[in-house]
């Protein structure tokens, strides 16, 4: 039996060009754009037609700080804390370890519902193997098709196209292969926002950043306690003398060199 030719991972359909749109949308810049909006929409009983313009400036300022102070929070919380793993499965570890934290929920999501699935070998040639994927209480008709490629780099494709449109591993996938790197995305990584060279730069700039806004949220939280103030100051000017001594005692060295 001949192997039907699967579909180029670049096909998309004009329903899957509007789950691109989507979830680009959520990206960057254009991700906080629409994350004030949302604000606005939930609290629109502070914005009217009879709002001044003055008015709405000073409402606007207030939701792009809270939006932008709660994705600070939430890069904090990805590169300080460990996401909850509902197994201890290597694949799963692998993801949590790669991915942002809202994007290893989406992971998650389809991971745990790989359990309620099954799947059928449908034919068989040298380098490619035919997949039935789908829930089981699902009729088979409404089942996906995944293509795996036995080569040299693992590859598979599947017709719900949930990779090829949003750069997720979907659970059909999941339930015929592992976790190749290929299928982790740059952009979905928590080394994406610190991309500054090899690995070892990133994880000194995710290192610096993650001190940073620790020391940023210890100063926030403690600035109505007198005492806490105190206590990091007395740690901070500490810090600065040791810090001072060792750059005089490089600069001598330096200097005798």
């Amino acid at each position: 039996m001949n192997v039907i030719k699967p579909r180029k991972e670049t096909d998309v359909t004009p329903r899957q060009c509007s789950s691109i749109v989507r979830v680009e949308r959520k990206n960057n810049v254009v991700k906080e754009c629409h994350g004030i909006i949302k604000n606005f929409q939930e609290k629109a009983m502070y914005v009217n037609s009879n709002t001044m313009l003055n008015e709405f400036v000073v409402i606007y300022d207030k939701e792009v700080y809270n939006w932008r102070h709660a994705e600070e929070d939430e890069d904090f919380k990805t590169v300080t804390s460990k996401a909850v793993l509902s197994s201890d499965h290597l694949i799963e570890q692998k993801a949590e370890d790669s991915y942002t934290r809202s994007l290893f929920e989406i992971f998650k999501k389809e991971w745990n519902a790989t359990v309620s699935c099954s799947q059928i070998t449908w034919s068989k040639e040298p380098n490619i193997t035919k997949y039935k994927v789908g829930l089981i209480n699902v009729v088979k008709e409404k089942w996906q098709t995944v293509y795996y490629y036995s080569s040299k780099d693992v590859r598979a494709i599947c017709s719900c196209a949930k990779f090829d449109t949003a750069g997720i591993l979907c659970k059909h996938k999941k339930k015929i292969i592992d976790l190749p790197q290929y299928y982790i995305l740059p952009r979905w990584t928590i080394n994406a926002r610190y991309k500054v060279g090899d690995v070892g730069d990133r994880t000194d700039e995710i290192s610096r950043y993650s001190t940073e806004k620790g020391f940023s949220k210890a100063i926030e939280n403690a600035r109505n306690s007198p005492s806490e103030i105190c206590e990091v100051d007395s740690w901070l000017t500490s810090f600065l003398k040791k810090q001072a001594a060792r750059k005089n005692e490089e600069n001598l060295i330096g200097g005798k060199m």
